[in-house]
C-alpha cells in the first residue's frame, strides 16, 4: 500500500473517504475517536484501493460504485486476514458490506453531517443538503 496515498487529512465528522482531487485519505475525528488501530489500518488500505484504482484510470461513477466498492473491500478482507483478531475484523467488514454506503442518498446525507459537525454556515448546511449524492 506504501506509495498509493500521498497524505491523509483529518478533519471534523464522522467520515472516511479518499479523494483523488488531494491525492489523500480523508478521515474524521469522529472515526478516529470510534476506532481502534486495526480498524484505521483497514480504512486506509481500502482508501489505497481507492487511489491505486484511480491511478489506473478507473473513475468512480453510479454505474460502478459497487463492483469499486467490492473491490476495495476484498482489499480489507486479504488484509485482515494476516491481522491478530481475524475473525472479528472480518465480520466487522462483512457486516459493513451489507449495508450500501455508496449511494448517492446516503454519501449526500454524510456531506452534510460533515457540514454540520464541521460547524459550516448555516446557508452552507442547507446548501449541501439540497445537492445530488456525488457521482
Amino acid at each position: 500500500m506504501r506509495g498509493r496515498l500521498r497524505r491523509l487529512i483529518v478533519v471534523p465528522g464522522d467520515v472516511g473517504y479518499y479523494s483523488p482531487d488531494v491525492g489523500a485519505d480523508v478521515i474524521g475525528t469522529g472515526y478516529l475517536d470510534r476506532c481502534n488501530a486495526a480498524q484505521l489500518a483497514l480504512l486506509i488500505v481500502h482508501e489505497a484501493t481507492h487511489a491505486r484504482l484511480h491511478r489506473l484510470g478507473i473513475r468512480t461513477r453510479s454505474a460502478n460504485r459497487k463492483r469499486i466498492e467490492k473491490i476495495c473491500i476484498d482489499a480489507e478482507l486479504a488484509i485482515a486476514q494476516r491481522m491478530p483478531e481475524a475473525e472479528v475484523l472480518i465480520d466487522q467488514i462483512r457486516s459493513k458490506a451489507k449495508f450500501p454506503w455508496w449511494t448517492p442518498e446516503i454519501q449526500r446525507d454524510r456531506l452534510a453531517s460533515v457540514a454540520r459537525e464541521g460547524h459550516a454556515p448555516s446557508w452552507v448546511q442547507r446548501l449541501v443538503g439540497k445537492l445530488p449524492g456525488p457521482d
